[in-house]
């Protein structure tokens, strides 16, 4: 986990809200059977009955013909060889009672679940909740992110593009290195209000490789792969850090909210301590509208209209930077006094909605950052293989049949752009290029919030949760049946989704890795934390994926249904 915040502790111990929720007797877990439990109860139950009827058949047909050679021959009913006709008769009956009972079943479903177990820690799977490797084989959906999952959570800036320009510039630090220091065409005044504003308004630390005696960033994915381009553009990063703590200093910080899709952070000025400069960063369908100026390129402020900014966002961001799978970001700032910031921060609570819309009016737009990140290698494969069934090695071509047997569907939630993440889902084999265009197919959270229609959280007292209850269950059906990718997704449109396919009974999986997915993991029938994951999100999870890697779920869902399959033939033999 990554970022600044503050903690106020306001009760510990007994007080808390954790203590209160969970008194000693909500400690006692009542215990549940398991999916393969009830599937061997039944079984044994069936077998059971079997071995009754084919008990009474034989004692009924021993004794109807031990009767017919009685009166067909001089014997008594009651003679000594008749007797002990009868009592091999009860014999054979007590035989068969005996042996249809499965009492190496147990021993077999150990040693299955320990083999499987065992091969799932070597596959850096970390098991909280030994039944989840059941549920795992038997999973109708999973929903997974994006970033970091099926991609490499190693973003590098691939292009960008700069104030009232309609053209993308292409970086390439290995074929041109420091192209944006160097070679392009920009005023220097402006190139270093662009540092600034990534230098500003980020929370990754700067620490020291000692194998190979370097600066390397760390923290959040994204912001690592901006700090990585001015490194890569020759920049001294420490000494740029040491003097931002130092002559510019935080004065206040509004966290990137999920709703609001934007980070917010105000900085002294250096040289002009009656000023703050107010640095943005997010969405770029958010943090454009939010401006009404850009800097031409003269460095001077322009009018930045609606027109400019729709042309931008249609041409450059979705087309030429989403569209091609690229992360994008936008930046903007602008300057107030340090006075009217104190003033508004005394008549308006500080990271309020309404302060934050105070700080956010007329801004300057600056520029608009495409961030590449490169799918795992094999993950096309993994998600066919789940997709369709398959439980070992499949090719990677996509012939498009599919039998039913096994099959898994597999969603993409994630919070990029809509075009990014179609893009993605494309590449990574969750959805064919022809599919990914129809409606609904790919949607934003907005949308998918539109159309399944009015909702309620509403409290489970019998299975202590929380659960949805949508107005029109036919809606969230049909939104359902073709949905493949969320974009723009909250939290709550996560937990949503989980809700509604259980609802329908269905098993589902859900992978997170903040502390806003733990309602989701803990609401999912597997949860599935990334190994990067933070505390929270962890506890929640009934499976950690140590290697942050998609194809690690395909490990677990094969491992576990070979759970069914070694009980399966241990059955048949």
């Amino acid at each position: 986990m990554t970022g600044q915040g503050k903690a106020l502790v306001c009760c510990v111990g007994e007080n808390t809200l954790l203590a209160r929720n969970r008194r000693p007797k909500d400690l006692v877990i009542d215990e549940q059977h398991t999916f393969l439990e009830d599937k061997l109860e039944r079984t044994a139950k069936r077998i059971s009955n079997y071995s009754l009827v084919a008990c009474v058949l034989s004692v009924v047909t021993h004794c109807v013909f031990l009767l017919f050679l009685v009166l067909l021959s001089d014997e008594t009913l009651f003679s000594n060889d008749t007797l002990l006709k009868l009592g091999r008769i009860a014999i054979v009956a007590v035989v068969i009672l005996i042996v249809s009972i499965p009492e190496g079943l147990p021993l077999a479903v150990s040693i299955a679940m320990a083999l499987s177990i065992n091969s799932l820690k070597e596959d850096e799977i970390l098991i909280k909740n030994l039944e989840s490797v059941q549920t795992c084989a038997m999973l109708h959906d999973v929903c997974v992110g994006k970033t970091g999952t099926l991609t490499k959570a190693k973003l590098r800036v691939a292009s960008y593009q700069v104030c009232d320009q309609y053209d993308k510039v292409a970086n390439d630090p290995d074929r041109y290195p420091a192209y944006f220091n160097t070679q392009l065409e920009l005023q220097q005044e402006l190139k270093e209000i662009i540092k600034e504003c990534i230098i500003s308004n980020t929370d990754v630390r700067i620490e020291t490789n000692e194998e190979e005696c370097k600066y390397v960033p760390k923290g959040q994915a994204l912001e690592v792969g901006l700090i990585q381009f001015l490194m890569d553009n020759e920049e001294d990063i420490q000494n740029i850090f040491i003097n931002r703590n130092r002559f510019a200093p935080k004065v206040v910080q509004l966290p990137f909210d999920q709703a609001l899709k934007r980070k917010v952070v105000v900085r002294s000025v250096q040289g002009s301590p009656e000023l703050v400069r107010i640095y943005v960063k997010g969405a770029p369908e958010v943090v454009l509208p939010a401006c009404s100026q850009t800097l031409n390129h003269q460095v001077k402020p322009k009018p930045f209209t609606h027109e400019h900014q729709q042309t931008i966002l249609r041409r450059v961001v979705e087309t030429e930077m989403a569209e091609q799978g690229q992360k994008v970001i936008s930046y903007a700032f602008k300057e107030i006094r340090l006075a009217d910031l104190n003033e508004l921060s005394k008549v308006t609570q500080v990271e309020s909605e309404k302060f934050r819309r105070q700080l956010e009016v007329d801004l300057i737009y600056l520029c608009t950052f495409g961030m590449a990140d490169p799918p795992r290698p094999g993950i096309a494969k993994s998600i066919q293989a789940i997709r369709y069934g398959h439980t070992g090695e499949v090719s990677e071509v996509d012939d498009g049949k599919d039998d039913g047997a096994g099959r898994v569907n597999v969603r993409m939630v994630t919070g990029d752009h809509l075009e990014t993440a179609k893009a993605a889902a494309v590449s990574c084999g969750i959805c064919r290029a022809d599919e990914v265009a129809s409606p609904g197919v790919a949607i934003t959270g907005e949308e998918f919030r539109s159309a399944v229609g009015s909702y309620s959280k509403i409290w489970d007292p019998v299975h202590q949760e929380f659960r949805v209850e949508f107005m029109d269950q036919r809606s969230f059906d049909e939104v359902k049946r073709r949905l493949k990718v969320i974009a723009r997704a909250t939290s709550e449109d996560r937990f949503i989704l989980v809700s509604g396919i259980k609802q329908k009974g269905g098993l589902v999986g859900m992978t997170g890795d903040s502390i806003a997915d733990a309602e989701a993991l803990r609401k999912a029938d597997v949860g599935l934390c990334m190994g990067s994951g933070c505390d929270v999100a962890k506890e929640n999870a009934d499976l950690v994926i140590l290697d942050n890697d998609f194809t690690s779920i395909h490990r677990a869902i094969r491992w576990g249904r070979a759970i069914f399959d070694n009980v399966r033939k241990f059955i048949q033999f």
